[in-house]
């Protein structure tokens, strides 16, 4: 429901505990926005005004509906979550939540 208050649709089936949305408003390089809702993970592929069409990956990226919806609404959102680099990148497993 919160991706059709933001004028996105459902671009393919659920798989892997993944929902896959694509913004509905443009034809050309459209925002995509992919919820993994059991990690709480996000990533958008949208845009960028210098880096050109790039993909965002963000872990434990919302907690609440709230936060989900605040990045359909703006996929820019700077939510302080979930950002990482090269040198603080670790991953945990989806089944047993240990981190590689």
């Amino acid at each position: 429901i919160i991706a059709l208050e933001y004028s996105y649709e459902e671009r393919r089936d659920e798989a892997s505990s993944t929902l896959f949305f694509k913004d509905t408003s443009t034809t050309h390089n459209p925002t995509l926005i992919n919820v993994f809702y059991t990690t709480g993970g996000v990533m958008t592929k949208l845009s960028h005004p210098t880096s050109g069409y790039n993909q965002l990956w963000r872990r434990n990226a919302y907690d609440s509906v709230a936060s989900l919806a605040a990045i359909f609404e703006n996929p820019r959102v700077h939510t302080g979550k979930g950002y990482r680099n090269a040198g603080n990148a670790v991953r945990g497993c989806i089944k047993c939540g240990e981190e590689k």
